[in-house]
C-alpha cells in the first residue's frame, strides 16, 4: 500500500512536465486539462491496486506470469504502472506495445504513442512454469568489475543471475554458447576485448551477439537480430550506463529471432 501515493506522484508530475512542454492553451483549458488527467490516471490506479488489495473476493487477480512478444515490431510491458520511464528510448521499429489488462497507462505515453500510430493492446500474461522464467548468464572475461555487483542489482528485480570470471575470451564465449542453448536463457560479456569476442561468439551455434555502446541505440540493435547475448567494456560506458543497458536488455526478455535471418542466424 505505501508504494500507491508515489505511483500517484509519479503520474501527477508526468501529467504536469507534459503541460509545460505542451503550447500555451490559456490557463483555464490547461488547469481543466491537467486536472482531469490527474483524475483519470489516480482513479485508474486506485481501481488497480483496489482489484489487487481490497477486492481480491469479487475481482479476478492479475495472473502473474509474463508477457512476450510475438514478433520483433512488438513491446511488451508487464508492469502495472507504465509511464514515459518505462518506454524510454525503446519504441524505435515498434508498431505494437502490449500492457497487462489492469495497467495504468500515462497521458503522456498515450500522446507518444499516437504520435508514432503505435497501437496500444492489453493481453494477460502467461503462466510462469518451471524452466520458462528468465536466466541471464554473466561472464567478466578481464573486465575490471567484479559481475556480482550487477547481478545483486539485477536480482533485485526478480531476474535469476548466473556469474562467471575467467581470465580466457575463448572459455568465455564457448561457455556462453552453451549456456544459450538453455530455455530462456539470455548472456551478458563484460569484457575490454569487445570487437573478438563478437567476432568468436557469432561463429558459435545459436549466438546472437550485440555490443552495447549507448543506452540509446540498445533496444534497436537487439530487436534486429533477436540477440541473446550482449557484449559491453565495462570501463567504457561506465557503470551507470551498464546498468541502465542490462536493465532494459533483461526487460525484453527472450527476442525472437527475425524471420528473414533464422536460416543464417539460428
Amino acid at each position: 500500500m505505501t508504494q500507491i501515493p508515489l505511483d500517484i506522484d509519479r503520474v501527477v508530475r508526468e501529467v504536469l512536465a507534459e503541460l509545460k512542454r505542451a503550447p500555451a492553451l490559456g490557463a483555464t483549458a490547461a488547469g481543466s486539462s491537467a486536472t482531469a488527467s490527474v483524475a483519470g490516471a489516480t482513479a485508474g490506479l486506485s481501481s488497480s491496486a483496489e482489484n489487487t488489495v481490497g477486492q481480491a473476493g469479487r475481482q479476478p487477480k492479475v495472473d502473474q506470469g509474463t508477457l512476450t512478444p510475438s514478433c520483433a515490431s512488438e513491446l511488451v510491458l508487464s508492469t502495472r504502472l507504465v509511464t514515459m520511464e518505462d518506454i524510454g528510448d525503446r519504441l524505435g521499429g515498434i508498431r505494437r506495445v502490449v500492457v497487462v489488462p489492469q495497467a495504468v497507462v500515462t497521458p503522456a505515453v498515450r500522446d507518444a504513442l499516437r504520435q508514432r500510430n503505435i497501437t496500444l493492446s492489453r493481453a494477460l500474461p502467461t503462466n510462469k512454469t518451471a524452466g520458462t522464467s528468465l536466466r541471464l548468464v554473466v561472464v567478466a572475461a578481464r573486465a575490471k568489475l567484479d559481475p556480482k555487483l550487477l547481478a545483486s542489482t539485477l536480482q533485485g528485480k526478480g531476474i535469476d543471475v548466473v556469474c562467471h570470471s575467467t581470465d580466457c575470451l575463448l572459455a568465455a564465449t564457448d561457455q556462453l554458447a552453451g549456456e544459450l542453448s538453455k530455455n530462456g536463457t539470455l548472456g551478458l560479456l563484460l569484457t575490454p576485448h569487445t570487437a573478438a569476442a563478437l567476432c568468436l561468439a557469432n561463429r558459435l551455434t545459436g549466438v546472437r551477439a550485440v555490443m552495447g555502446c549507448k543506452a540509446g541505440d540498445l533496444a534497436a540493435d537487439l530487436r534486429a537480430v533477436g540477440a541473446n547475448l550482449l557484449v559491453v567494456d565495462p570501463q567504457s560506458v561506465g557503470l551507470s550506463k551498464l546498468y541502465q543497458m542490462a536493465g532494459e536488455y533483461c526487460r525484453g526478455g527472450m527476442r525472437p529471432c527475425p524471420e528473414v535471418f533464422r536460416k543464417r542466424l539460428m
